[in-house]
């Protein structure tokens, strides 16, 4: 019969001891193992046998001051553990990328990859939570999508987030002539921060030879700035400046406005006979 290890761990009274060639199971009763100390497990084989040799318990027993020795190591290991977790902050906690293509996120996700899982959302809705697509400014502005969503930036960008101002310059029967600062307007916070976009200009009854040219100046604390680094147009016989042989070109450098500042329109030529009635169209968008 083989000897039974009894100093690989901590010795005492119920510990539970194989006999490793048939698997018959002992149970400690004494203090002392010693072979009268050991009774069988029920249903763990028959009674113990041995003697005194058939039991090796060389080696130093375990006292109750190795075991509260033990007890108070693991007590210090709780504790700190404990001390830790107090400590912890939002900041200390780091978030996993459970995307499949990282061992984290295997570790998470193993049936199927990251887009596969979103795929199982259901789709969203005005009258169901659910993923959706953020439109893109075009998206925005064709207006015709009823699956995305708008956000802040795709709405500036888009046609809905322009502001139009369009300018009276002369009346329907009144002749266009020259002039700087012919009519202003002021920029109210509604329009602080946006850039010049896009400008047109019509009249009502078309002039004719040569061209009616215009510019537009911005005055800022008191320092006047050219809006258009190519002047707009409206060529002979024709009523608005769409269909001018050169299109207007706003400056870059100068197309910005703020809170306050006061938009000229100047008329630096007209038609050689004069056009009746001029609206200039100004149209602005945050960057």
């Amino acid at each position: 019969m083989a000897k039974i290890p009894i100093t690989t761990v901590a010795i005492g009274v119920g510990s539970i001891w194989v006999e490793p060639t048939d698997g018959t199971m002992y149970r400690q009763t004494t203090p002392t193992p010693t072979p009268a100390g050991f009774e069988a497990v029920a249903g763990g084989g028959g009674a113990f046998t041995g003697d005194a040799s058939d039991v090796d318990y060389s080696g130093d027993v375990p006292g109750a001051s190795d075991v509260a020795t033990a007890l108070d190591v693991v007590q210090g290991a709780v504790d700190t553990v404990e001390s830790t977790l107090d400590d912890l902050t939002p900041d200390d906690i780091v978030a996993l990328d459970i995307a499949d293509a990282t061992a984290a996120g295997r570790s998470m996700i193993t049936a199927a990859d990251a887009a596969a899982q979103t795929a199982l959302l259901v789709a969203g809705s005005t009258t169901v939570s659910g993923r959706v697509e953020i439109a893109d400014a075009t998206e925005t502005s064709t207006g015709t999508d009823a699956t995305r969503v708008v956000s802040p930036d795709g709405l500036a960008g888009s046609e809905f987030g322009k502001v139009v101002i369009q300018v009276p310059v002369f009346g329907v029967t009144t002749d266009c002539a020259t002039g700087d600062s012919k009519l202003f307007f002021l920029i109210t916070p509604k329009l602080n921060g946006m850039n010049l976009v896009g400008i047109q200009g019509a009249v009502d009854t078309a002039g004719t030879t040569g061209t009616m040219d215009i510019q537009v100046h911005r005055r800022r604390s008191g320092s006047n700035a050219d809006m258009l680094s190519t002047k707009l147009t409206i060529d002979s016989a024709e009523e608005t400046s769409g269909t001018a042989a050169v299109a207007a070109v706003i400056n870059g450098s100068n197309d910005d406005v703020a809170t306050h500042d006061k938009i000229y329109i100047d008329i630096d030529a007209v038609h050689t006979t004069p056009a009746k009635g001029l609206v200039v169209s100004l149209t602005f968008q945050l960057p």
